[in-house]
This record gives structure tokens, C-alpha cells and sequence, in this order.
């Protein structure tokens, strides 16, 4: 740790002069706050003047510039208009929720950087060698007024009036530096130039840093915080975090629901049974009972009708469920404000309704259950068949870049969902749920179903996809394999999170044709060809190797033969009368191998004439 503290200053007994400089880090605080505080204020302010949470619930265009439509009941713009009035509330802006916390935390800095920038020009600076103030002479003081002061103060310091005080011996030290620094040439022209009357030399300034980090007495605290923080709080941090959220799917619901739904849940489950399912969920079941719910339960639990017989008889479970029954079957004035919460929180989920598609495709005459009701009721049940979306559904299967579909392909199935509710140029905004206390907006899941195989249980899902666009037209993409040959049939469907009765289901045939019966031929281009042909960057730098060592061969072969013939040329011009003598040799030869056949040609001729004679 001297180590780490002589790093940044140094040892007052070694350098009396040098002291620690916590304006560096003082400056270096206030710039930080200040820029942390004030981008801060800005947001926060924001928030206060623009209020946006109204307008992520209900926003007016979607990002392809589609209007939403929102609905238009009495009930549902009740809805809008409270949170746009709760939003709008300065009470709300200031002091809603854990706004009050911020705005206190953003006060308190704000306090702080002002504290800060307040005591920042009263920070002593790093202290210098300054002979006029260790002399207590103005610095336009002549040489006599100097003298005196040297003079006066070297009486008060001399070491033989202070024997036991160090303090006095070191000022006294001071004291004669500092007047030969004013009085002698050299030192004065030291002191002009260096800052020191003994010249240029090394020192070490401590800043940057606060100064009880690096003081010998906080040593120990400085490092229990260090490994305290490194070794304790920052793993707990990450302990409780992991154990938190080890506790959800990637979903964000609680693993604990996922397996309870998959122990009861099965194929014969019908949709009488989900309130029971909802109210027994992990996140149903971490909420608090009160002893006042047998009190205020007890009207709620004799009127509401019970659609089928529970199985599970758990306190929280039981009044979560029937306050589940008492939302659907609107007997919201049987229940406390304190009910109402628990029954909001429980809300915060998926929301079902009852079957609306046979409803919905009548026409206004034509639909029963609206004698009784009174013009504004009317109007609203208008409103809200208009706001709920009509599917017409369309569908493809082909493959990508082919004419036919051969088993073992990936087919891909393009579906077009159309909401025929809308106009162009509109969005379906949020769906008509007034006493869900947050905007939901609807949310489709398409399926992709071949209903040969598994045929009991309703096929096999090959494969799916959520859609969330508003957008009046919806695509999307769904990719399967192709397993088999022949003629098949596919079932696309298309199921609403939010309406029960909307869903939508279209069969698709197509035919799926053996890889021999339609061989597929690979067209290549021809600049593909060409480029195949040229040899690759590899192939030129070993060509270029192999072409160079050809030459160096061919090279080396040529420089052989002129050196052999230089050399017969050398050894022919060294030894002349050799050769001469060899030259004069086979002429000789040559003449007297000659002069036998000129004789033998005139006996040839004798012989012929005397052949003819005879």
C-alpha cells in the first residue's frame, strides 16, 4: 500500500514543499455530477410537461403511418378519457407511483453539485515555493526591506532558540532559501526559471484523487470496502438476481405456472375450467390473503354461479377464483376497493371472451338480445362489432425459386390476413376490454396443421407464428419440410388472443412429387463458368512459384552449355600446334584413302570395254 501511496504524492518528511492537490478531483466531481444531473432534469422534466403514458397505451399512428381506430362504446372512451385525466393530473406527473422518489433523489443532487460548485474556489491549490510570501515581503520590496525581513524572521527560527521544535528548523530552511533566492544571481535566475532556487529537479504531485484514499491512516478502511464490495456485495447482487429470475421462462411467466398448467391442462380441458386454472396460477398464488376476505367474500361467493365444481380448495385460490367469476359475470359492485385491487392484479394477464362470431356476422336487424336495451346501448354494441376485426384469410404453399414441390423440400406458406372492418390508411387499435385496467391490442397466432397424422388428437402442429402488426393487411411466413409424395393437405389457422369466436381456418392442397419424377438441372451462369475456370488467387502465386523455378532450371541449363563451350574454346586456344598437326594428319589421310579409287577407275573401265569387245 506505500507503494500504491507514493504513486501519487510522497513523503512529507522527504519533500516538506510538495502538498496533496484535491482540487483535480474536485473539478473532476462537479464535471461528472454535472453532466449526470443535467441530462437527468432534462428527461425528468420532460416527463412532467409531456406526459407519455397515455400515449404509449393509446397511440394515434402506427409505425407504417396506419391510423389506429379505437373504440368508440360509451364504456371504452369512459376508459380513455380517466387515464388521459389521470395522466394529465400535475399531482399525478409529480408525485405518481415512484415519481416522488426521483424527484426527491434528482433535489438532493442538485443540492449536492451546488454545494460542490460553491466550496470548489475555496479548495487550497498545490502549494509552491514563494519566497515573497515566506518572508512576508511584497514583491516589490527592495533589497534592504528584504534584508530586515531575513533578518527578523532567521531570529525567530534559528534552531538554537528552537532545539525540540522541527517545525521551526525546517521554516528556518525556508527562510534561507527563499532569500537567496531574492539576493544571490544565481539562485535568482533558478528561481525565474525552475520555480526553485536549487535548480531543475523531480517531483511528484499528488491529484486526481481524494486524499484519504491514499493516507496511511485509512489504509485498512479503503481496502475493507474494496474487497467488501468485490467479494460480497457484488456477488449478492448477482445471487439475487439469478435466484429471481430462475424463477420465469423465457416467456416472463413463472416456471411454477408453466408446470402446474402442464400437469392439469389436457386434451379434454374445456374452457369452463380456465378461471379455476387462472386463479391457480404461480402468480395468482403469490398473492396476499387478507382476514377480512371471509367478510367481504361472503356476498360474492352466494351469488356468483359456479360453472363447474372446484377441485382445488386453497384460501388464496378460492377467493381468486371467484373474484375471477364475479368479473365475468359483472358483479363488480359486490366487491370492496380493496377487492377491485386484487382483482386488477389479477387482470394484468391474457383477458377471454365469449364466442362472438356468429354475432358478429349477422346483420343489425338480425341480432337477438337487443330488444330491451335503450339507444345508447345500442350505439355501443354497434360500436363495438365494428371495432372487433373480421378476418379474411388467404394462403400459398410454394418453394422458393421452383416451379414444383418435391419431398424433402421447404415449403414455405405465405398467409394474408385482411381485417375487412377497416379502411386503407387504418389500424385496429385497442380491443374492447373497459375493465382491464392497461390497453391490450390484439394479437394473432397462425398455425400450420397437417391433420393426417395424429389425426386423434387434432393433427400435428408443423409449425407457427405470433403476429402483432395493427396494419389493416398482414403477411407472414411460415416454413415446413416435406415429407411425403403425392397429394396433401395442409390447415392453416388463425386464432385471436383477445376475441373468442374470430378465429380463422383455411385448407391448402397441394401436390408433392418424387425427386426422380422432376429432376432439377443446375443452371450455372456463365460468368459463374468463367470464373470457375480462372485459376484463384492460390493457384496464380504457385503458378507464379512454378514459373519462376522453370526459368531458374532453363536458365541454369543455357548458363551450363556457355560455360562448356567457353571452356573447349579456352583449351583449343591453348594448345595450336596440336590441332595443326592433327589438321595436316587427316588431310593427309584423306588423300591417300582418295588416290586408291582414281586408280581403280580406269581397270573398271578396261574391263568394260573388254567385256564389250568380247
Amino acid at each position: 500500500m506505500s507503494q500504491f501511496r507514493d504513486t501519487f504524492t510522497k513523503e512529507e518528511q522527504s519533500e516538506p514543499l510538495l502538498d496533496y492537490d484535491d482540487s483535480a478531483f474536485m473539478f473532476y466531481l462537479c464535471t461528472v455530477s454535472f453532466c449526470t444531473v443535467l441530462p437527468w432534469t432534462f428527461f425528468s422534466l420532460k416527463k412532467v410537461l409531456y406526459p407519455s403514458s397515455y400515449a404509449k397505451q393509446y397511440p394515434e399512428k402506427t409505425r407504417k403511418g396506419s391510423v389506429y381506430i379505437h373504440c368508440k362504446c360509451s364504456e371504452c372512451m369512459s376508459k380513455r378519457e380517466r387515464e388521459s385525466a389521470r395522466a394529465g393530473k400535475w399531482s399525478q406527473r409529480w408525485f405518481g407511483g415512484y415519481a416522488w422518489i426521483e424527484k426527491l433523489a434528482l433535489v438532493l443532487a442538485w443540492i449536492a453539485l451546488l454545494y460542490l460548485c460553491v466550496n470548489l474556489p475555496e479548495m487550497k491549490n498545490l502549494k509552491t515555493f514563494d519566497p515573497f510570501e515566506i518572508l512576508q515581503v511584497e514583491p516589490s520590496a527592495t533589497n534592504r526591506e528584504i534584508k530586515k525581513a531575513y533578518r527578523l524572521m532567521s531570529l525567530k527560527y534559528h534552531p538554537d532558540k528552537n532545539v525540540n521544535d522541527p517545525t521551526s528548523a525546517a521554516k528556518f530552511i525556508l527562510v534561507a532559501k527563499a532569500y537567496q533566492a531574492l539576493t544571490d544571481p544565481v539562485a535568482k535566475a533558478n528561481y525565474e526559471k525552475y520555480g526553485n532556487p536549487d535548480g531543475a529537479g523531480n517531483m511528484k504531485v499528488g491529484m486526481g484523487l481524494p486524499r484519504f484514499l491514499v493516507e496511511e491512516k485509512y489504509q485498512l478502511l479503503v481496502l475493507s470496502c474494496f474487497f467488501l464490495f468485490l467479494l460480497v456485495l457484488l456477488p449478492m447482487v448477482f445471487i439475487c438476481y439469478y435466484q429471481r429470475q430462475k424463477k420465469y421462462a423465457p416467456n416472463g411467466v413463472l416456471v411454477e405456472t408453466l408446470q402446474f398448467l402442464t400437469h392439469y391442462m389436457a386434451e379434454g380441458s374445456r374452457l369452463k375450467n380456465f378461471p379455476e386454472y387462472l386463479s391457480a396460477s404461480g402468480e395468482s398464488r403469490a398473492m396476499q390473503v387478507e382476514k377480512e376476505d371471509d367478510v367481504e367474500m361472503r356476498e360474492l361467493i352466494d351469488q356468483a354461479i359456479e360453472p363447474k365444481k372446484r377441485a382445488l380448495n386453497t384460501p388464496i385460490i378460492v377467493r381468486n377464483y371467484y373474484l375471477i367469476l364475479g368479473h365475468m359475470q359483472r358483479l363488480h359492485h359486490l366487491m370492496s376497493d380493496r377487492l377491485r385491487g386484487a382483482l386488477d392484479e389479477l387482470l394484468k394477464g391474457k383477458h377471454a371472451a365469449r364466442e362472438l362470431g356468429d354475432f358478429l356476422k349477422q346483420d343489425p336487424e338480425e341480432r337477438k338480445g337487443m330488444v330491451d336495451m335503450n339507444a345508447d346501448q345500442q350505439l355501443d354494441i354497434q360500436a363495438f362489432c365494428h371495432q372487433v376485426s373480421r378476418m379474411k384469410m388467404e394462403a400459398t404453399v410454394f418453394v422458393e425459386d421452383e416451379a414444383e414441390i418435391v419431398a424433402g423440400d421447404f415449403a414455405t406458406c405465405h398467409v394474408t390476413l385482411t381485417r375487412t372492418n377497416l379502411k386503407e390508411g387504418e389500424a385496429a387499435g385497442a380491443v374492447h376490454a373497459p375493465l382491464i385496467p392497461m390497453a391490450k391490442y390484439e394479437e394473432w397466432w397462425i398455425f400450420l396443421v397437417d391433420k393426417t397424422e395424429n389425426a386423434s388428437t387434432g393433427g400435428r402442429i408443423l409449425n407457427f407464428v405470433r403476429s402483432k402488426s395493427a396494419e389493416r393487411v398482414v403477411e407472414e411466413r411460415i416454413q415446413f419440410r416435406v415429407n411425403r409424395v403425392g397429394k396433401q393437405s395442409v390447415t392453416v389457422l388463425a386464432i385471436c388472443d383477445s376475441y373468442a369466436g374470430c378465429d380463422c381456418a383455411l385448407e391448402l392442397e397441394f401436390k408433392a412429387y418424387h425427386p426422380e419424377e422432376k429432376p432439377r438441372p443446375v443452371w450455372i451462369h456463365p460468368e459463374d463458368l468463367r470464373l470457375d475456370e480462372e485459376p484463384t488467387l492460390f493457384q496464380q502465386m504457385l503458378g507464379e512459384m512454378y514459373t519462376s523455378s522453370d526459368e531458374e532450371e532453363s536458365f541454369d541449363l543455357d548458363e551450363g552449355q556457355r560455360v562448356a563451350v567457353k571452356k573447349k574454346t579456352q583449351e583449343a586456344s591453348e594448345t595450336p600446334g596440336t590441332s595443326a598437326e592433327g589438321n595436316s594428319q587427316a588431310t593427309a589421310q584423306g588423300a591417300s584413302s582418295t588416290a586408291p579409287s582414281e586408280k581403280n577407275e580406269p581397270a573398271g573401265s578396261q574391263a568394260e570395254d573388254k567385256t564389250g569387245a568380247a
